[in-house]
């Protein structure tokens, strides 16, 4: 999906708005009052990121279509200022609402015809999803791009996993969340379509990213039953609303593989991944970058509350969360508690992932610390948690683990 599609779906949503308040009469006030400022704030919001990311991107090739939609945009803001305020039974708002979607569609062809035929042929596909991604950024959208594709062997294990995309890793840019924030979020779809809810994620144990966010379709007839695990890469996070953005018809969700809640997949590899990535590639129009084969995967639910031990067999406490790098898709950190080790029962301890070997067999975590180093751990209270989307913050934790920071690899 590239930045044109976006637009249009944008066009259609207000075109929808505008139709739905064209229904209404004078005695439905607050059900005009709450379409309308729904529709300023989509109108709004498309707008603005018009003019910071697609605007400046055609200045030099189309000027003066550009300066012709710059005005249009004025006179549309104004229209709509006008209406916002007016009293909803006033006998001239309907007329003025007409008035000011017959302004705006007008503008909308524009866009759609000598627009984006320049745009087409002043860009390429690739640009244009670049655009899409930043467009979306600048409606509030936070793009959650795919995990990179399978390389290096690391930990010396000899599988394969998952490297870290590096124009993120470059940029430096961080958006952590805790898993359990995320999991219970609503999943919907750019129509406004209720899909289902996040329920879980599957984790690669050997590098933390995450292939797949598991979801329920609970709300759609003969899906209660299964999970869907649906491509990191396939969704965008809604900042606004907290909720998960999913390109893709509620009609069609049917048809999407899943899996039964009692019996999980163990990898990322086989048919099993090909099938998902060829439907959610087909239904968002987007190419989902293939997994490894021989990625070994564990569900979020199960590696919480694993404990934690050093090389010596030294109980050393447990996983009580874990930080997601939204950007990159995979876990930043391992939220710990020490429990009563060494007195620090009342404070957590965000420990890299990388920090952390997994010993599958007995279920735990291994963390090679010295016990006399980890008095000196830092650690936070539990109600008072770090910003750890501050860099110079997970540099401290990183260098103190003895790790390069993720977002540098």
């Amino acid at each position: 999906m590239d930045v044109l599609d976006l637009i249009k779906m944008d066009h259609q949503k207000v075109l929808e708005a505008f139709n739905e308040l064209e229904r209404t009469n004078q005695t439905d006030v607050h059900m005009r009052n709450d379409k309308f400022s729904a529709l300023k704030k989509d109108a709004a919001g498309h707008m603005d990121a018009e003019e910071n990311v697609f605007y400046p991107a055609l200045k030099n090739v189309i000027p003066d279509l550009m300066s012709r939609s710059y005005d249009e945009h004025a006179r549309a803001r104004s229209a709509l200022n006008d209406l916002g305020g007016m009293s909803k039974n006033d006998d001239r708002w309907l007329a003025r609402l007409i008035s000011a979607r017959d302004l705006i569609v007008s503008h909308m062809q524009l866009e759609e015809g000598p627009v984006f035929d320049a745009t087409r042929k002043a860009f390429n596909e690739v640009e244009l999803q670049n655009l899409a991604g930043k467009f979306q950024e600048a409606k509030g959208f936070l793009p959650v791009p795919p995990a990179a594709a399978a390389s290096a062997s690391m930990r010396g294990t000899g599988a394969d996993v998952v490297s870290p995309p590096s124009s993120m890793a470059e940029a430096g840019i961080h958006r952590l969340l805790s898993a359990s924030t995320l999991k219970g979020d609503k999943v919907r779809n750019p129509q406004g379509e209720d899909l289902g809810k996040i329920e879980d994620f599957m984790i690669d144990q050997a590098s933390g990213y995450i292939p797949y966010a598991v979801l329920s379709f609970g709300g759609i007839a003969g899906l209660g039953d299964k999970l869907f695990a649906v491509p990191w890469g396939a969704m965008a996070l809604d900042r606004d609303r907290h909720e998960f953005v999913i390109n893709i018809r509620k009609d069609v969700l049917k048809d999407a593989p899943g899996f039964d809640k009692s019996s999980w997949p163990s990898t990322a590899g086989g048919k099993w991944a090909d099938d998902i990535r060829a439907f959610y590639s087909a239904t968002s129009e987007r190419t989902m970058t293939p997994a490894a084969t021989t990625q070994r995967l564990l569900s979020e639910d199960r590696l919480k509350g694993s404990k934690v031990r050093n090389p010596q067999g030294d109980d050393l406490g447990k996983i009580e969360e874990f930080m997601i790098d939204l950007n990159t898709g995979r876990i930043a950190y391992g939220v710990l508690s020490f429990g009563g080790f060494l007195g620090m029962g009342d404070k957590l301890f965000a420990v890299p992932w990388m920090a952390l070997a997994r010993d599958e067999a007995r279920n735990e975590f291994v963390l090679n610390v010295d016990k006399d180093r980890l008095k000196n751990a830092p650690g936070f209270d539990k109600n008072n948690w770090p910003n750890m989307a501050e860099p110079r913050w997970g540099e401290d934790i990183h260098a103190y683990y003895e790790q390069e920071p993720y977002w540098k690899r």
